[in-house]
């Protein structure tokens, strides 16, 4: 009788444990479904060398529960590409969720020194498409540029920060002071 008792025993746990796996996962879809929220939070990426590649803070980050694309208010990130850090803000943000670029929008500054150079590299907009596995930045609408005492000006904007290479694609003004 007892190895009946044993084996009865075993299936009925077996079935337990098979209904708390089933309720653990409909909790964690149900979780998913509903996204996530997040105030004054703070996302940091490494590379493979264990390094941050990106710090990214934020006063408010969210889930879209359908395509899990994230959406950031009052953004502050810290950038490396190359040698150079670069410093980037805006007022509004989304990244899709595999994380591969972010799309800001509302006051757009963008500033870093790169090795070499006098004074920072400021770029000012108010959309930018940045591509964070290339470090290349576009831009498609008015984009200011200012290096020491040299302003251009003009709309769309190609940017390489490894590279510091930019372009602006047309109706480009300058001034330039000795």
């Amino acid at each position: 009788m007892r190895p009946s008792v044993l084996i009865l025993a075993m299936l009925g746990l077996g079935g337990c444990s098979s209904d708390l796996r089933s309720t653990d996962d409909s909790a964690r879809e149900t979780m998913l479904e509903r996204g996530y929220s997040a105030r004054d939070a703070e996302i940091v990426e490494t590379g493979a060398d264990g390094r941050p590649r990106f710090t990214l803070q934020a006063a408010l980050i969210e889930q879209r529960p359908a395509s899990r694309d994230i959406v950031l208010t009052d953004i502050d990130m810290r950038l490396q590409a190359a040698d150079t850090q670069w410093h980037l803000q805006a007022k509004r943000g989304s990244m899709p969720a595999a994380a591969q670029r972010i799309l800001l929008d509302g006051d757009v500054r963008l500033e870093g020194q790169p090795a070499g150079t006098v004074a920072p590299l400021r770029i000012r907009t108010e959309q930018l498409n940045y591509d964070l596995a290339t470090s290349r930045a576009l831009a498609p609408g008015a984009v200011s540029i200012l290096l020491q005492d040299h302003r251009l000006e003009g709309t769309g904007l190609e940017a390489d920060l490894k590279t510091y290479q930019a372009r602006i694609r047309a109706d480009v003004h300058g001034r330039f002071t000795p």
